[in-house]
């Protein structure tokens, strides 16, 4: 009787090893086919690019922060420096605050109510601070009571942001609000929830509604300004899933349990149009060492209206990326890319 048993329980493990094996040998595969072909064909869109300068850096990892004054700021992610492009084609550097550490910046961006000042992200800190790039100080900090992702920035004085929901990985977007104290207010707390690690994506603002990026796969959220409904709409691609986790160590390490595969990592909006850098190949691309940009209406449901590509240094993929106007500025690991761009 005892054999029998540990029969069957060797029965039981070579099974369960064989669907992991066939299971990880499937996911290959589709990740194998989606590397090929996403299913879709793109339409070229007759846009004109022009270089009109180019910078050179040190090898580093960059963040675009954005135009100022006609200034274009960027931030190295391992200093507290912000490189500054001045309209003369000088460069200058702009030096943020000691008690800021580098390793708790999630984000720098221009406040679009004044080109003075940056928003200053510290996720793990829980706090955005106000940063004035002409008198080099600090204005305003937001001390959060909770953790937060995805913010933008409502008000002078409220933003929207997913903050931590009931459990570590549910993140429910809200608007919260803050006194001339520094006290925080919970102005509205929403339905609209998403997943830590498999709903990963990007939050922008597009006049009245909020847009959400999905990074694993074609989703685009479009939510309204009292946060009551969330619309979804697709990019071109033909990716629906989502990434898989497991959860080890008695439910304290969430991990995905393939790397997961980037769809839309990057992504802008600027007058009314949606740009997507898209990861994925269609079935009329021809050349893989160009960047690729998918547009889409913002005002017409998100409709999409072509592509267009430029090729990438180096062979390399672009860390990031603006547009802005008449502008477009591509950021690499070592060059600054600024065409004059119009379609």
């Amino acid at each position: 009787m005892k054999k029998n048993k540990l029969l069957i329980y060797a029965i039981i493990g070579s099974l369960g090893v064989l669907f992991l094996l066939y299971y990880n040998f499937s996911s290959k595969n589709v990740e194998k086919a989606y590397s090929k072909s996403g299913g879709f064909k793109r339409i070229i869109l007759p846009v004109d690019l022009y270089l009109a300068q180019e910078y050179t850096l040190e090898s580093s990892d960059y963040q675009i922060v954005g135009i100022s004054r006609n200034k274009i700021i960027l931030r190295e992610y391992s200093t507290r420096e912000l490189i500054v492009f001045n309209s003369d084609n000088t460069k200058s550097i702009i030096h943020l605050p000691n008690e800021l550490n580098p390793e708790n910046i999630s984000k720098i961006s221009v406040d679009p109510f004044n080109e003075e000042i940056v928003e200053i992200q510290c996720q793990n800190d829980s706090k955005v601070y106000y940063y004035n790039i002409t008198d080099q100080k600090i204005q305003q900090i937001f001390d959060f009571n909770n953790y937060f992702d995805k913010i933008q920035k409502q008000s002078q004085n409220s933003f929207y942001a997913f903050i931590q929901g009931k459990t570590s990985s549910e993140m429910v977007l809200s608007l919260i609000q803050f006194d001339k104290a520094g006290k925080q207010k919970m102005l509205k707390e929403s339905n609209i929830k998403k997943e830590t690690m498999v709903d990963d994506g990007v939050l922008h603002l597009e006049n009245s509604k909020l847009v959400y990026i999905n990074y694993y796969n074609n989703t685009i959220g479009v939510i309204d300004s009292t946060l009551s409904r969330e619309d979804t709409f697709h990019t071109i691609d033909t990716i629906t899933t989502r990434p898989k986790t497991v959860t080890i160590r008695n439910g304290t390490i969430t991990k995905f349990v393939n790397a997961p595969r980037p769809v839309n990592q990057l992504s802008q909006i600027s007058n009314g149009m949606l740009y997507i850098n898209s990861y994925v190949k269609s079935d009329n691309d021809n050349n893989n060492t160009d960047e690729t940009i998918d547009v889409y209406d913002t005002n017409h449901n998100f409709k999409y209206i072509g592509s267009f590509s430029f090729e990438r240094i180096n062979n390399k993929r672009m860390s990031d990326f603006l547009i802005k106007g008449k502008k477009l500025i591509v950021q690499y690991p070592n060059t600054t890319l600024i065409y004059d761009f119009s379609f």
